[in-house]
C-alpha cells in the first residue's frame, strides 16, 4: 500500500528503504509513527510520516550566541527545548511526507493525518504541530491545512534547478563570462592542490569509508550554520547499506586522508544534494567547498 502512494520517480524520500534509515538512526531523539488511510471502500487514499521531536532552539543560532545557548541547556535541559508533533522527517530532505492517491479526497486525507498528530500531541502535551516541508505549489494543494489553523512559514534556504547540461563543462561554457571567470579560476585552484575526487556509489563500502574522523567534518559545518536537526554518523553508514544504488557519495581525499564529502540520493530523475563536510582549514587554498559541489554535481 506505501509503494502504490509513492510518486512514480523521484520519490526517493518516501522510499521505505529511506524512511527506515532515519527511523533507525534517529530514534534516540525522535519517536516515529506511519500511517495509512484509508477510504470508505478500504483502499489506501494516501500516507503520511509522523514524528515526536524535542526541538533545540539553539541549533538556530550559530557562533557565540550558540554556545551561551548550550550553557544554559546544561542549567536548564528543558528551557531551549520545544516539544513539536510533526509530518515529515528529522532529515532536512526539502520534501514533504504526505502521499494523496490521485482519485482521493485530499482534504478529507489531510484531516485523518491532521486528526493523529493532534491525538499524539495530546498524548505528549504539546501543542505544537506543523507540516514539513512544502513547495509553493504544493501549498496551493494543501490550501485546506490553513482552515485547520496552520499558518505558513518559512523553513531552510533549498537550491533546485533543472538537469539542462550535458555535464559540468557544458554548464561553464554556456554561463555568463564573469561567473565562467570565477568556475574557472576556482577550478584552477583546486587543480593545483593535488587533492583526489573519488565518487563511489552508497554500496561501494562507503558505511567503512564513513568514519568518525568523517563524520567531524559535517559536524564543523552544522557547527557553523543554523539548521534544524543534526545527523548522527550513523546515519550516513545506513544510508549506504540501506540504498546502495541510489546512495552517492562524493569525497575528496588529501594524502589517502577524506578532507570533503557530499552525500548525495539519486534515481536517475533527480539529484538530490542533501550534506556535506569539509576542512575549513584547508578550505581557503584550494576552494574545496565549491569544488567538492563542482565534483558532485559533475
Amino acid at each position: 500500500e506505501w509503494d502504490a502512494l509513492v510518486r512514480a520517480d523521484g520519490d526517493l524520500f518516501m522510499d521505505r528503504r529511506f524512511v527506515r534509515t532515519v527511523e533507525r538512526t534517529m530514534s534516540d531523539r525522535a519517536t516515529f509513527w506511519h500511517m495509512i488511510v484509508r477510504d470508505d471502500d478500504g483502499r489506501a487514499a494516501g500516507s503520511a510520516c509522523l514524528y515526536f521531536y524535542p526541538f533545540d532552539l539553539s541549533l538556530l543560532v550559530t557562533g557565540r550566541t550558540r554556545k551561551l545557548l548550550r550553557l544554559i541547556r546544561r542549567i536548564s535541559p528543558r528551557l531551549l527545548c520545544l516539544n513539536c508533533v510533526i509530518c515529515g522527517l528529522p532529515a532536512g530532505t526539502g520534501d514533504n511526507h504526505v502521499r494523496i492517491a490521485p482519485d482521493a479526497d485530499a482534504d478529507a486525507v489531510v484531516d485523518c493525518v491532521d486528526d493523529a498528530m493532534r491525538r499524539i500531541a495530546r498524548e505528549k502535551k504539546t501543542r505544537r504541530l506543523f507540516f514539513r516541508e512544502f513547495t509553493d505549489e504544493q501549498c496551493a494543494a494543501m490550501r485546506h491545512l490553513e482552515h485547520l489553523g496552520y499558518s505558513r512559514e518559512s523553513s531552510v534556504p533549498m537550491n533546485r534547478t533543472s538537469a539542462e547540461y550535458r555535464a559540468f563543462d557544458d554548464y561553464c561554457a554556456n554561463v555568463k563570462s564573469n561567473k565562467r571567470r570565477m568556475l574557472k579560476q576556482s577550478r584552477a585552484k583546486f587543480a593545483k592542490s593535488g587533492l583526489r575526487v573519488m565518487h563511489r556509489a552508497g554500496g561501494d563500502g562507503v558505511d567503512r569509508l564513513y568514519t568518525d574522523d568523517v563524520h567531524r567534518l559535517y559536524s564543523s559545518v552544522v557547527e557553523n550554520k543554523p539548521t534544524i536537526e543534526v545527523m548522527p554518523a550513523e546515519f550516513f553508514r545506513e544510508l549506504a547499506r540501506q540504498m546502495p544504488d541510489e546512495a552517492a557519495f562524493t569525497l575528496i581525499e588529501n594524502n589517502k586522508q577524506i578532507v570533503a564529502f557530499a552525500a548525495s540520493l539519486c534515481d536517475g530523475s533527480s539529484f538530490h544534494q542533501m550534506y556535506v563536510g569539509f576542512d575549513y582549514e584547508i578550505n581557503p587554498t584550494c576552494d574545496l567547498y565549491f569544488n567538492l559541489f563542482f565534483n558532485a554535481i559533475d
